[in-house]
């Protein structure tokens, strides 16, 4: 009997401490709002700090700004000279990989520092975006190659570097 009654208070305490490790999570949702004259905002990407990048802009229009939100602030990131940009991946840092139209009008996989972006270049075929972005600031993405096929890219320490495909004759890298 105390055997039993002593495994049961056992299987009790174990059963309690179980459910309070697996208690419900809870999450707050934070509006970002919107840039001056647009109505208005999309996230794409957040870090562990809570800083969000994204889009900016207004209905009905193909216009749109690169985002990111840190501590409160929204802060325009812009184009790279064309009409729209988006943020994709921010990382640690608050580095932020995206793509943007640049005055011609061609897609550009960019990367910033969280206050300006910068053209990260292509694969020969004169467009490219950017996906995402780890701590290393290294970026992944899509460019087109010179033959107009579409190779995942990996840019790192000022490269795109082409990783090919697996047989294909496109693919991408999003992680």
């Amino acid at each position: 009997m105390k055997t039993s009654a002593s495994i049961l208070r056992l299987t009790l305490l174990l059963s309690l401490a179980t459910s309070s490790l697996c208690a419900a999570q809870t999450y707050t949702v934070t509006d970002v709002g919107t840039l001056s004259g647009d109505v208005y905002s999309v996230a794409q990407g957040i870090n562990a700090s809570g800083q969000v990048t994204g889009a900016a802009g207004r209905n009905n229009s193909p216009s749109s700004d690169a985002i990111v939100y840190s501590s409160g602030v929204l802060t325009n990131l812009g184009t790279l000279g064309g009409i729209s940009g988006i943020g994709n991946g921010i990382n640690a840092s608050g580095q932020v990989a995206g793509y943007s139209q640049n005055a011609a009008g061609t897609y550009r996989a960019f990367i910033s520092n969280g206050a300006a972006i910068s053209d990260i270049g292509d694969l020969g075929g004169g467009s490219a975006v950017g996906y995402a972005i780890n701590d290393l600031g290294q970026v992944v993405g899509s460019a087109v190659t010179a033959d107009g096929s579409n190779h995942p890219f990996l840019y790192s320490n000022g490269q795109m570097t082409d990783l090919g495909t697996l047989g294909s004759p496109d693919g991408n890298a999003w992680w």
